[in-house]
């Protein structure tokens, strides 16, 4: 079983400060992460150096810079399964919809997103629809979140209140 890490909207532009705060984050909460997911808004990419010796796929969001080397989306294998990665784009209702019209016929196991802030974790018709809020700017959601997939023959995902 591989265990994943994700996060996005984190928003952090300090490269010191950052950097700490996302090291405390691994270690506090996903040690023991095979990989970690960013579904976009990192602002700053040097941040990602917290992870060094993990694996790391990013994805751009729109508040990340545009010259950025991140792609806009991306499909991962992991466990056998397909894992599509995107920041989101556009107002909250409907972000759903729209993001699994952007990979349709992908057969995508499960979609990880970003861009509304707010922690979500459904099956639509069989692919897992994941969001794992942000650590950094809850916004309208109860509580500042990052999320974790555990991925074997099927795909499980939950949040975890880090406040």
């Amino acid at each position: 079983m591989k265990r994943v890490a994700v996060l996005s909207d984190t928003h952090l532009v300090s490269l010191g400060s950052g950097i700490g705060f996302l090291r405390d984050l691994r270690e506090r909460f996903f040690p023991d992460a095979d990989a970690l997911l960013h579904a976009g808004d990192i602002i700053g990419a040097d941040l990602l150096m917290a992870f060094d010796d993990l694996p790391v796929f990013a994805v751009r969001g729109n508040m990340d810079p545009p010259d950025s080397l991140l792609p806009i989306k991306r499909i991962l294998q992991i466990e056998g399964k397909r894992v599509g990665l995107v920041h989101g784009f556009g107002a909250p209702g409907g972000m759903e919809e729209r993001l699994l019209r952007e990979f349709a016929g992908q057969g995508l196991d499960a979609l990880v997103f970003g861009h509304t802030h707010y922690p979500l974790c459904l099956d639509h018709e069989g692919v897992l629809l994941f969001n794992p809020g942000s650590c950094t700017d809850r916004r309208r959601a109860p509580t500042h979140t990052l999320g974790i997939l555990e991925i074997d023959e099927t795909i499980r995902g939950y949040h975890i209140d880090i406040d």
